[in-house]
This record gives structure tokens, C-alpha cells and sequence, in this order.
């Protein structure tokens, strides 16, 4: 009796069926993962160019105190006490295309620091947080700051 060696069709069929099965639950971990590192990224950069903001009003940096305005989808640093659109020398950044701004409770959306202290002018506990939402996954993280400026809480 002569004996054939290699794989009979069903053994092949079982095989690729449990590869489908793992490379399905891999994929679908590896997506989930993709999320919650732009919503920390866009949360992160945020609370950095906030302090750059502070750091300059407590330095000087132009003679005046320098500003964060909150928008829907981008928050622009500028320079002044009052946010103006149409000024050239704003720096808007623009967020992830998923993730967005759900919530500012900052009077006018934006947060002024004060040349020198760099405390938040006009500060008041009740308004002093941002919240950002990430439209695929609906994770949101809420970042609190104090009238020196500085973050108390990110839930």
C-alpha cells in the first residue's frame, strides 16, 4: 500500500479557520488600543502649550500677557487679554480629526495668563475646565486647572 504524505483538505480547512478566528480577535484588540492614545496625545499637547503659554506671560515674552482660546476642533495660542480671529500672529492647533472639544466652561472659551504671575485672570473655580471627547470610541477626559494655572485633575 503506498502512503501519500502532505495534508488532507479538512486539516487545511481547520487550520485557516483558526487563523481567521485569531487574527479577527487581534485585530479587533489592536483598533481598540488606537483610540485612547489620541485622545492622551491631544490631552497631553494641550496641557503642554498651556504652560508654554504661562511660561511666557510669567517671562514677559512681549511685553503682555499670552492666551489659550479654546475653539470646537482646534485651540489657538495667542498673545493679549482678548482673543481676535482675524490676528496673523495666532497660533492655531488643530486637533485630531477624533477627537474634539465636547465642553469649555472658561469664560469667552479661553484661558489668559497674566504677565508675570501667570496666574489665569478673572479665575473662577466653577469655570475652570476643558473637556475632550473622542468621537469613535466616546472616551472623554476633563481637564481641571487652578487659578495658578496648573492642572489639578484630568478624569
Amino acid at each position: 500500500v503506498a502512503r501519500r504524505s502532505g495534508f488532507v483538505l479538512i486539516e487545511l480547512i481547520v487550520v485557516l479557520g483558526m487563523l481567521g478566528v485569531l487574527l479577527t480577535f487581534a485585530t479587533v484588540n489592536l483598533l481598540g488600543v488606537q483610540y485612547r492614545p489620541s485622545l492622551a496625545v491631544a490631552v497631553d499637547t494641550l496641557i503642554a502649550d498651556m504652560k508654554g503659554q504661562q511660561t511666557k506671560a510669567m517671562s514677559g515674552v512681549a511685553g503682555t500677557s499670552h492666551s489659550v482660546y479654546v475653539g470646537d476642533d482646534q485651540y489657538v495660542l495667542f498673545a493679549g487679554n482678548v482673543y481676535s480671529a482675524g490676528d496673523p500672529a495666532n497660533a492655531p492647533v488643530p486637533m485630531d480629526p477624533n477627537v474634539a472639544f465636547s465642553s469649555v466652561t472658561f469664560p469667552g472659551r479661553q484661558i489668559v495668563f497674566a504677565q508675570g504671575s501667570g496666574d489665569i485672570v478673572n479665575f473662577d473655580p466653577a469655570y475652570s475646565a476643558i473637556t475632550l471627547l473622542h468621537a469613535q470610541s466616546g472616551e472623554q477626559k476633563s481637564i481641571r486647572l487652578n487659578r495658578y494655572g496648573a492642572v489639578v485633575s484630568i478624569n
